[in-house]
């Protein structure tokens, strides 16, 4: 028999509630009783966590320090302040994302409520040569937020969904996660109007394109509309290459088919060539590189964020 501080664990496709008890195990604490809770929707590496309570200060101190996820939290009601190394920062701003391994200390001035989308740091790798590292708040909220906002509060209130369902709901969460993270960490420091259009449209052409096999910089740099060396100076300044953004969506496309139950008799080289890889070789080596896996043992085995 587990003891009674373990940590809660959530099957997949689960709804679990959350009282100030089992927050506390959790790694959360507060001056006096928690006036909390939560409940927790798991959806492969997304859990989905709508949160409420009292005015209160807290702190956040995860059991698995540096755990791999990210926390994208809406903020539905309430304003408060968090710290920001020795000081404290006021918030009343509607989202904050955050590394999910740091630890938090937070006071809520009101009621609150937040949804949160936790999700699996793997999961996200592809859409950013690096993820942002520290919390950062927003205060107002673009057309992918507000869209993923929506998504979010749908699927929150739905616990009827199949494992097809929930699998589907779980990737479109992830798409708009990586969207969200491009459009807000992705520009890195761009030299001007035209440099950060040449970034967004290039970035655009890639989702859009990589899955054509003879799709390469030079064709790239034709749709953008640019020269190939004004387009790899562009990638250079925000630490990446142009190739090598190429070889990570075309290895995000090819992790979600190789993770896809639906898939799982579907031969490797095949699913190289639908991911736009010019041979299985290659596909190995950048699935590997970017998840620190092979995708033999993605087949199958749904990622999932530490709870």
């Amino acid at each position: 028999m587990a003891p009674t501080d373990a940590p809660r664990k959530i099957s997949d496709r689960s709804i679990e509630q959350f009282a100030g008890a089992d927050l506390v195990r959790e790694g959360t604490r507060g001056r006096g009783p928690l006036g909390m809770n939560a409940a927790v929707h798991a959806l492969g590496p997304v859990l989905l966590v709508s949160a409420s309570g009292e005015a209160q200060e807290i702190e956040r101190r995860p059991l698995a320090p540096g755990m791999p996820t990210m926390d994208f939290i809406f903020v539905e009601a309430g304003t408060f302040t968090h710290s920001v190394g020795s000081a404290w920062e006021e918030c009343s701003g509607p989202l904050m994302i955050a590394p999910s391994g740091l630890p938090q200390h937070v006071r809520f001035i009101t009621p609150w409520r937040f949804l949160v989308a936790r999700i699996a740091t793997d999961a996200l790798r592809p859409f950013l040569p690096a993820l942002p590292e520290h919390a950062r708040v927003f205060e107002t909220m673009r057309l992918p937020e507000r869209a993923m906002a929506g998504y979010l509060a749908s699927v929150g209130h739905d616990a009827t969904a199949g494992p097809g369902e929930s699998l589907t709901a779980s990737r479109l969460i992830v798409e708009m996660a990586g969207a969200v993270l491009r459009d807000r960490f992705g520009s890195g420091s761009p030299q001007g109007h035209s440099s950060t259009d040449i970034w967004g449209h290039a970035q655009a052409v890639i989702v859009e394109e990589c899955t054509n096999v003879d799709f390469d910089p030079r064709a790239l740099a034709q749709r953008v509309g640019c020269s190939l060396r004004r387009l790899q100076a562009e990638f250079t300044d925000r630490g990446t290459t142009v190739a090598g953004e190429i070889r990570r969506e075309r290895a995000r496309i090819a992790h979600a088919l190789l993770r896809d139950p639906a898939q799982a008799r579907v031969r490797l080289a095949t699913i190289a060539e639908q991911s736009g890889f010019s041979a299985t070789s290659t596909m190995h080596r950048v699935i590997a590189e970017t998840f620190g896996v092979p995708p033999t043992r993605l087949r199958g085995i749904p990622e999932r964020p530490s709870e």
